[in-house]
């Protein structure tokens, strides 16, 4: 199963139903893009003799169930990585001890076991393995946009809260919107793909899967 990653606060939107939608930038952006369309199997291919064929498949497709990665907090060696502990750090992080997320860190940070000191690390959401994954959603539509063709509702849908007015964008309005707040929170995330720059994106909309760990 793949997973996904999401910044906490989105995290929580989604489990608290407030986020049902996520654009990601397309890799390779598409060359000739006038020249370009969506096909329905998921993939950009050229609709003219001149472009030559190019496939860019989406890495989610619709009716795939999909992890939440987030960060969590293992139980192992953290302070003597001999040989030997190397041996057995799969075995304790994954099978003896468990996983503790932020929002559930025990409070104490060390304990001694036989092996040598071991206690609490923080791991990067990158490495959070599938079995041990809080949350999923399902992918109910996957299509592929400009990003700055994002509408009110769909920003909503994003799990922005708070309307906002751009202060640092090629972007410029005068009332307070939603995709403004939107368009902040895209140029803080995706540095190497602005907002001004008007990337191409799959867009992505999903469901809070509650049966996927059952």
């Amino acid at each position: 199963m793949k997973g996904i990653l999401f910044k906490p606060d989105m995290i929580k939107a989604i489990v608290d139903g407030l986020k049902s939608q996520t654009r990601r930038v397309i890799k390779p952006q598409p060359v000739n893009a006038d020249y370009w369309t969506y096909h329905n199997s998921g993939a950009f291919y050229p609709n003219t003799k001149d472009a030559d064929p190019k496939l860019i498949h989406p890495r989610y497709q619709v009716g795939n169930v999909v992890y939440i990665k987030e960060a969590y907090y293992a139980y192992g060696f953290w302070r003597q990585f001999t040989e030997c502990d190397k041996k057995h750090w799969e075995f304790f992080q994954d099978d003896s001890f468990g996983v503790y997320y932020p929002d559930t860190k025990p409070s104490w940070k060390i304990a001694k076991h036989g092996f040598g000191d071991v206690g609490w690390y923080k791991r990067s959401p990158l490495f959070l393995p599938e079995k041990y994954a809080r949350y999923f959603i399902k992918i109910t539509d996957v299509r592929t946009e400009r990003l700055q063709e994002i509408t009110e509702e769909d920003a909503i849908a994003e799990g922005i809260l708070l309307k906002a007015v751009m202060t640092k964008s090629s972007l410029v309005v005068d009332e307070p919107s939603y995709v403004t707040s939107y368009a902040m929170l895209w140029d803080f995330i995706n540095k190497d793909y602005q907002w001004g720059s008007n990337p191409f994106v799959w867009h992505y909309e999903f469901e809070l899967n509650k049966e996927a760990r059952k």
